[in-house]
């Protein structure tokens, strides 16, 4: 099949996946997705191009890269996007415009203030259009051909998830204005009371063999620590911020509703 655009959002999706949202103001990417679950054939329809396969994101986007390089060769940056992620069509068009714009080998959108924020520092910032910085999260990263190819060079499948992203971080390196997370472009990381309590991560490889896989990874390739850092940002214009804050605000007290009731659930069922 003959691309479209010059972008490829990727990603692995099971059962619960929110790819359907990112059709929504589409404009200039193609989408791949791989279908790890057993349900679910009708994905196929959404998709530039699909693919059934077992594994995580990364595992299955290596399996294109050292099978299907024709395909991937076709495009100049990548977003690879955990299948929960709220994210509109309009929105991730915009963060590919952003990205190539400010030459960045790897970005982010930040996360609402209504997601599960595993880093403090992805968490959206009214103030700023974009933080340069030393680290994106695994879960939508972006990154420009030469990036993610450094790194497919690198990567062992045989870490699924949870350290990944303080791998590439050491793979691709830092001038402290090659990273960044975009401010101006903000998804949603739900919390697993969406997914039914479930996290299709842990139904392929459960966390604490996923964190076992890490530490004798990071040990063997002697990986450093990353202390996610800011260096400098970009500011909004001053005619956004009542919006942005508005939001802000509105989110975060969504928030706290869904760490109530999360911890309600699990006192309920465990």
């Amino acid at each position: 099949m003959t691309k479209k655009n010059k972008n490829l959002v990727f990603s692995s999706v099971g059962d619960y996946s929110n790819h359907h949202q990112w059709l929504k103001g589409k404009s200039n990417f193609d989408l791949y997705l791989i279908n790890y679950s057993n349900n679910n054939s009708g994905y196929k329809n959404d998709a530039d191009y699909y693919f059934e396969r077992k594994g995580s994101k990364f595992q299955n986007f290596y399996f294109l890269y050292k099978n299907h390089r024709d395909v991937l060769d076709q495009y100049d940056r990548f977003l690879l996007l955990d299948d929960d992620i709220r994210f509109s069509g309009a929105s991730i068009s915009k963060l590919f415009d952003i990205h190539k714009k400010f030459y960045l080998s790897i970005a982010q959108p930040a996360f609402t203030a209504r997601s599960k924020i595993s880093y403090l520092i992805n968490l959206s910032h009214p103030r700023f259009f974009l933080r340069y910085t030393n680290f994106v999260e695994e879960n939508a990263p972006l990154f420009t051909k030469q990036a993610l190819y450094k790194f497919m060079e690198s990567y062992d499948p045989i870490l699924p998830g949870y350290g990944i992203d303080l791998w590439f971080i050491n793979v691709i390196g830092t001038n402290e204005k090659n990273i960044a997370i975009i401010d101006d472009i903000i998804c949603t990381n739900p919390y697993d009371i969406f997914k039914r309590g479930n996290r299709e991560i842990d139904k392929l490889v459960p966390r604490q063999t996923r964190v076992s896989i890490w530490n004798e990874i990071k040990y063997n390739l002697r990986i450093d620590p990353v202390v996610p850092t800011i260096f400098s940002y970009l500011k909004q214009p001053f005619y956004k911020l009542p919006k942005r804050y508005f939001n802000y605000y509105f989110n975060s007290i969504l928030n706290l509703v869904y760490r109530i009731i999360t911890k309600l659930v699990k006192v309920i069922y465990h």
